[in-house]
């Protein structure tokens, strides 16, 4: 965890590890794999078992992560606010329903560990994001956080993704929103490694690569 994903060997690699383990591949885009698979690994290394996980932002047809976990035995749910309103249905052990990652409506303390893949730079209100993921997760939690990143600007001028401007972290964005994550007791699990090498993601004509971090939830 906690870096850029740097070149397209490590993404197949990650796709095919996860097809010799018989679980669902990301395919649009394909790259995807490369941090669910590091996300699964973080909770499958540390969350027990008996405590549920969420997958803030996924879709029913495209949160393959949460499949993933349910087959190694958590209980999972998945909020998004791509789907209807009345929705609520399960897949086994997974359920989705409609809900925004800053205001879920879960309880208190309530998950083991949170994922957000790839949705943050979809317009989230990143602080009302962290107040939130702070309140539901338990002492010793995590939050996994993928998104869009580069190391020096990229023009996006123009471009929109999921209803809202289509936007590429940089280090300094990435460190300003850690600085902010601290104040809500969310400490990054080691240090975060900005280098890049092959803009191996493109969307919408523009080239980037992901970052992933994790945050640890401090009881104070």
């Amino acid at each position: 965890m906690n870096g850029t994903l740097k070149s397209a060997a490590e993404w197949r690699e990650a796709r095919d590890i996860v097809r010799a383990a018989g679980l669902q591949p990301y395919e649009k885009p394909a790259a995807k794999s490369w941090d669910a698979l590091r996300a699964c690994n973080l909770l499958l290394a540390s969350v027990p078992r008996t405590r549920p996980v969420l997958d803030a932002g996924g879709l029913p047809d495209y949160s393959y992560i949460s499949s993933w976990l349910a087959h190694y035995g958590f209980s999972v749910d998945v909020i998004t606010l791509g789907i209807r309103d009345d929705c609520d249905a399960h897949h086994g052990r997974v359920r989705f329903r409609r809900g925004d990652a800053t205001r879920s409506g879960f309880a208190d303390a309530t998950f083991g560990a949170v994922t957000c893949l790839s949705v943050i730079e979809h317009g989230v209100a990143i602080e009302p994001f962290f107040a939130e993921m702070e309140r539901i997760l338990a002492p010793g939690g995590y939050l996994i956080v993928s998104t869009d990143f580069w190391e020096t600007p990229v023009d996006t001028r123009g471009q929109t993704a999921c209803g809202a401007p289509l936007h590429v972290f940089t280090p300094p964005e990435i460190e300003e929103m850690l600085t902010m994550a601290r104040k809500y007791r969310l400490h990054p699990t080691g240090i975060i490694d900005y280098r890049c090498q092959e803009p191996v993601v493109e969307w919408f004509g523009v080239h980037y690569t992901f970052i992933d971090f994790a945050l640890q939830r401090w009881p104070n």
